[in-house]
């Protein structure tokens, strides 16, 4: 079943239309390939303004609002993490997320480079958080289908 996550940010509705299976607890959760990223972008700004830092539990998604708490789970490991959405991305082949280089060592996938995860949705970001002064009234409202699907790591590579 698909389910449809609506969040109000500011007025405007961003609604992520994202196929989503519910587990038996009713949750939906989204799954796909992970990847991480580390060194390189270590302290440079993300796109919620603030500087990134890879000893953080941060991660970055093409479409979820920004300060949005995930729970991570690892397939290969059942690890679970949580992180935070500060940053866009990946752009990179069909990955749903980027987790930070501390994020991606808590799961054990920092070898690899690449994982199966599933994500779940713990908390949309409040106006009142930190986030909140990068939004504007200006926001648009805006309609984003993604549809994540597991890809081999040679597909992942191209």
């Amino acid at each position: 079943m698909t389910a449809l996550v609506a969040v109000l940010v500011l007025g405007a509705s961003v609604t992520l239309l994202t196929p989503c299976r519910a587990d038996a607890g009713g949750r939906h959760a989204l799954r796909g390939t992970a990847s991480w990223y580390g060194r390189y972008h270590h302290g440079r700004k993300t796109a919620s303004g603030v500087r990134f830092d890879m000893r953080a539990l941060t991660a970055a998604h093409r479409t979820l609002p920004l300060g949005t708490r995930l729970r991570v789970r690892l397939a290969a490991s059942g690890r679970v993490i949580e992180v935070v959405v500060n940053d866009r991305g990946p752009y990179f082949g069909r990955r749903i997320i980027d987790l930070s280089r501390e994020s991606a060592r808590q799961l054990g996938m920092l070898r690899a480079g690449l994982g199966e995860v599933e994500l779940e949705i713990l908390r949309p970001p409040m106006v009142a958080q930190a986030h909140a002064p990068q939004l504007t009234k200006s926001t648009p409202t805006c309609f984003i289908r993604m549809e994540p699907t597991s890809v081999s790591s040679e597909d992942a590579l191209r």
